[in-house]
């Protein structure tokens, strides 16, 4: 009876990240499917909003003006990319770095100015400048005097 007390008690204690751990443990020890894990998260991308638009910077390590693709279609922003491996000799034990292509997709409000879209890469991160239309950003309107004429 003891030991079946016990079994419950281990396994409400149990922390539930110890059998993903043991497994990542595996995979970086065997080479495993740890690349896929790492490939398959987004590229991290922060985003926010002034009076004029939306800033956008991204992180993209080691890439060139010419491996970045910017698009413009049906109000979104895709941006696409790829990072080669680099090519060593003897066999890679652990590599937690991403490698391969990568794309984001960033849903554009109906006051973005698309045309008016500007990206500069500088020290591996890519910024984005997203300006709001015209009649979208914010603007003093005049009071006007009337007189009633009485």
């Amino acid at each position: 009876m003891s030991m079946t007390i016990n079994n419950r008690l281990a396994a409400l204690l149990a922390d539930p990240f110890d059998s993903v751990l043991e497994k990542c443990g595996r995979d970086l020890a065997g080479g495993g499917n740890v690349r896929r894990m790492f490939a398959q998260r987004p590229v991290p991308l922060t985003l926010w909003e002034d009076e004029h638009g939306i800033q956008l910077e991204m992180d993209v390590p080691g890439l060139k003006q010419d491996e970045i693709e910017l698009t413009v279609e049906n109000g979104q922003l895709t941006i696409r990319g790829e990072r080669k491996s680099p090519e060593r000799e003897g066999e890679c034990r652990h590599d937690e770095r991403r490698f391969g292509e990568f794309e984001r997709v960033v849903t554009l409000a109906d006051t973005i100015d698309t045309g008016s879209i500007e990206a500069v890469l500088e020290d591996g991160v890519l910024s984005i400048a997203l300006s709001k239309k015209p009649e979208a950003q914010p603007h003093r309107v005049e009071v006007k005097y009337q007189s009633s004429g009485k």
